[in-house]
């Protein structure tokens, strides 16, 4: 990031709010030019853009959902996607399964991450009770072997159709 030339920073930053938090327009230059200004300032304690937390963790640039607009629990269908970035599948034939975001909810797991992250990750639920977190390889002790094949897989640059690019399984 800091030896990329400024109009690569200014790219690679509209590039990773739009796979983030998709929008129907593009940001104005003048937002995306403050916060990358922002992001080489020491004091820089985190903001928000387009549907986006930014943060600095460990040194490094974190986008993150912004929690407040992260789509609720929805029927967790074959081929369905969730919050226009997270394709479902691997679920076709378990009833009564949700997915929505893990939010609030403490789960042990060997994976760190800044819980900004964690709270907005997808989790498969049935009704209160969570049954897994596939990004983060929990699986609760009542989650079905056949749902430890589920994936949840993030779509990059959405189209207004909802289907993308793949970039990440879980």
């Amino acid at each position: 990031w800091n030896k990329s030339p400024r109009d690569i920073q200014r790219r690679m930053l509209m590039q990773m709010l739009r796979a983030v938090s998709p929008q129907d327009y593009p940001i104005g230059f003048e937002a995306i030019e403050a916060t990358r200004l922002d992001l080489h300032d020491d004091g820089f304690a985190g903001k928000t853009l387009a549907g986006c937390e930014i943060f600095l963790s460990h040194g490094e640039v974190i986008l993150v959902r912004e929690a407040a607009i992260v789509e609720g629990l929805i029927p967790a269908a074959e081929g369905e996607i969730w919050d226009n970035r997270f394709l479902i599948s691997g679920v076709a034939d378990y009833k009564l399964l949700k997915v929505g975001a893990l939010g609030g909810t403490t789960v042990e797991t060997k994976k760190t991450l800044p819980f900004k992250i964690r709270r907005v990750l997808p989790a498969l639920w049935q009704d209160d009770i969570l049954l897994a977190v596939p990004h983060l390889d929990y699986y609760s002790p009542n989650c079905p072997a056949v749902l430890k094949g589920s994936k949840l897989t993030f779509l990059s640059s959405p189209s207004p159709s909802g289907r993308g690019d793949y970039l990440f399984d879980k």
